[in-house]
């Protein structure tokens, strides 16, 4: 466990980099399980490699994952957030326009169509909320991954 400064996170601690294990301590158990269901599920994906990475503020100590035969081909990140989980899967134009928006869920659809837009690329993400909303995003990263492919 990171010896940490009191009053902060190994989540929010910049200069302390944590393990893993640590940023998952910190989460209720809820989401804990939704954390763990994501990265397994991500893990499973052919050519995905996970790291920890600073993302700044809000994200934080973010786990990263990326094309493993093109690591600068960030494919999704979740973001281990004490009380809010998230999961963002950046998305460049070709591969929205790949979608079509009867063919995906409800929850995946709004958050795309309240994605932020930079340059290239649609930035949605989603609250961990449940094991079938995280199964929905991930066929999202699936079609992104094969997308690079």
């Amino acid at each position: 466990m990171t010896t940490l400064v009191s009053g902060t996170t190994a989540w929010t601690h910049r200069f302390a980099s944590p393990a893993v294990e640590d940023l998952l301590g910190e989460l209720d158990q809820e989401h804990k399980e939704l954390v763990e269901h994501a990265r397994t599920c991500l893990g499973k994906i052919e050519g995905v490699v996970e790291r920890l990475s600073w993302q700044g503020i809000p994200w934080r100590w973010t786990l990263v994952y990326a094309d493993q035969s093109d690591p600068d081909t960030l494919l999704a990140y979740v973001v281990p957030e004490p009380g809010r989980p998230q999961i963002s899967v950046p998305l460049p134009t070709n591969v929205i326009n790949q979608i079509k928006p009867r063919r995906v869920s409800r929850i995946v659809r709004d958050g795309i169509l309240q994605a932020s837009h930079v340059g290239e690329m649609y930035w949605p993400s989603w609250d961990l909320t449940s094991k079938t909303g995280v199964g929905e995003i991930i066929q999202l990263v699936k079609l992104r991954a094969s997308a690079c492919a």
